[in-house]
């Protein structure tokens, strides 16, 4: 029995006109909400758009497990469900980052065999993309806490990103490049004395690999600067790294590419303004470019980011707090000089969080979370909405 809900609204002008059909594809102004999940915690982050309308979702989901377990599904463009994949590997799992290539689906994340943190391995999946079916697994077999936060193949190679605890039980960047079939090839990173991270995401252009995070923190989003860094995928060598932050805190935690320059989203501490999404863009060779932020009062954390392969305009995922609870704001933003184009919102009376956004050929998709609609606690959220965010889906 498949775990999700969902609504539809189908708009057109101001007025509701129908629902979605089982046909799919339903034109550019279709708007709806899917909820994953049980009366449990549930948390949906890995988003990967596909050419026929659809996507594929992963979710962690709780019940009826006492800990959360890996469930991944293909939807179409109506949210209809294709295939839902549950995995298990040491008890209890978090999924991050899922990539289509081809026939394959790649899914990867972390896994804890107990509540310690120091037995949580770093895992990877190659589904079918037709079926679901699980046709490769892998799993670290080293001691400390992994997580993978991206994947990117290319070629022959399979290249992630992530962070795992280092031997004085501060975090490291993590780099690592395996084959299609998930055997590993090299693994590096950057080791420092505080709180490292690559958890914003990656990309490849040429020989050269680019991820975004945070570097020399105290804690989880706390102390530290935002980063962006090159590192050789021929072994992971790091080749330059520019950082920046603001007012004691910044974190990068989205990260795209158009070819040739590099976007990176994050959170940033700005003083009395408190925290704002901040937009910046660099060269391939690390020379910063453009520099703006998106907020106001309260706590606006820039989650997502991707580049739009049809007009080459940046869709973000912010997390926003400014009406007084957690809610996710979508925005369209000009390469070049930052400016909003576009904006669309989605609040209800509970809590709402954005983990990732992804751009089909006629919509935005956002996973995330939330505890306004669903099962009840938190239910994995997937959103879709029109390319230009004309309209929102409904929120009960």
């Amino acid at each position: 029995m498949s775990r999700f809900r969902t609504l539809f609204a189908l708009f057109a002008a101001a007025c509701v006109t129908g629902e979605p059909g089982p046909s799919g594809q339903q034109g550019d102004d279709v708007a709806w909400a899917a909820t994953f999940g049980a009366a449990a915690s549930d948390e949906a982050w890995g988003l990967a758009a596909l050419d026929d309308g659809g996507v594929v979702l992963g979710t962690h989901q709780s019940a009826p497990n006492p800990t959360p377990e890996a469930y991944i599904y293909r939807l179409a463009s109506d949210g209809s469900v294709s295939w839902e994949t549950p995995w298990t590997g040491r008890g209890w799992e978090k999924v991050f980052p899922v990539v289509v290539d081809g026939d394959l689906v790649y899914v990867g994340g972390t896994s804890y065999a107990t509540l310690d943190n120091a037995t949580a391995d770093a895992f990877l999946l190659a589904l079918d993309l037709a079926t679901g079916a699980v046709l490769y697994q892998w799993m670290a077999e080293t001691d400390g806490y992994e997580e993978i936060d991206a994947i990117v193949p290319d070629g022959e190679h399979l290249y992630v990103s992530g962070w795992q605890t280092g031997e004085a039980t501060t975090n490291d960047v993590l780099v690592a490049s395996f084959t299609r079939e998930l055997v590993p090839e090299w693994t590096a990173g950057y080791r420092g004395d505080g709180w490292d991270e690559a958890n914003g995401g990656m990309a490849k252009v040429g020989d050269h690999l680019f991820v975004t995070g945070v570097r020399g923190g105290t804690g989880m989003y706390a102390g530290g600067e935002a980063m962006v860094a090159s590192y050789a995928a021929t072994d992971g060598a790091e080749e330059w790294v520019e950082t920046w932050t603001t007012d004691g805190f910044a974190d990068g935690l989205g990260l795209a590419c158009d070819g040739e320059r590099l976007f990176t989203v994050s959170m940033e501490q700005h003083g009395a303004d408190g925290v704002e999404a901040g937009i910046r863009s660099f060269t391939l060779d690390g020379e910063p470019d453009l520099v703006t932020t998106w907020g106001g009062a309260g706590t606006q954390a820039g989650r997502a980011i991707v580049v739009d392969p049809s007009d080459g305009l940046l869709v973000l995922a912010v997390n926003t707090d400014a009406a007084g609870t957690p809610d996710v704001a979508v925005l369209r933003l000009d390469p070049t000089t930052g400016a909003t184009l576009a904006e669309a919102d989605w609040s209800a009376a509970g809590q709402e969080h954005a983990h990732e956004v992804a751009v089909g050929p006629d919509a935005v998709f956002v996973a995330g979370d939330t505890t306004s609609i669903g099962a009840g606690q938190t239910d994995g959220l997937l959103l879709r909405l029109p390319l230009d965010l004309g309209s929102a889906p409904p929120v009960e």
